[in-house]
């Protein structure tokens, strides 16, 4: 099969007869004299007429649609109203506020000497005012996540999104009362 259309081809090459014997190239078109300016022009519009009918390709009937449609940009997600950006501003500044309330009640259950800090990486700062801004750092951290929860391309993660924030919160408060407790207890 390949063999007999490469043969094909071969015999449509120009110059290539049915014989195999290789025939000489027709002879070019003689050159046009350059000897006077007024014969080149001459020469030219008469190996180049120009008609002034329409080219049979610019009929108005033929009307060619795109091929290509246009692509629409996608559209994020978005999220209800209750879930947006002031919602996230709302939890970041109650998990804050708790994470301040906790280092202060911790502050204020080892100071009466009734207590001490059981977490060993909040340990160091316990007895310094630096505690207040040590245990700032889960709160960003959990801001962080919640917000990239919130602006997921998963529908249920953009549903769970104040999650972290919430269970911190909770854990924070939750230890607060414990350490008023502890600082109350004789």
């Amino acid at each position: 099969m390949i063999l007999s259309v490469s043969f094909y081809l071969a015999l449509a090459l120009p110059g290539v007869s049915g014989s195999g014997t290789v025939q000489p190239p027709a002879p070019a078109p003689a050159m046009i004299d350059m000897s006077s300016p007024s014969s080149v022009t001459a020469d030219l519009a008469a190996l180049a007429p120009v008609s002034n009918k329409v080219p049979l390709l610019a009929v108005d009937a033929v009307v060619i649609k795109p091929v290509i449609t246009p692509i629409k940009p996608v559209k994020k997600p978005e999220t209800p109203v209750f879930f947006g950006t002031r919602s996230w501003l709302t939890m970041t500044a109650i998990q804050h506020s708790t994470a301040a309330f906790d280092a202060w009640s911790t502050r204020r259950s080892i100071t009466s000497g009734n207590g001490h800090e059981l977490n060993p990486l909040m340990k160091p700062f316990a007895g310094s005012g630096a505690i207040y801004g040590a245990i700032q750092l889960a709160p960003i951290a959990t801001d962080f996540l919640g917000k990239r929860l919130m602006n997921s391309k998963h529908p249920t993660l953009r549903k769970l999104w104040w999650l972290p924030q919430a269970a911190g919160s909770v854990g924070f408060t939750l230890s607060s009362i414990q350490n008023l407790r502890v600082a109350s207890s004789h």
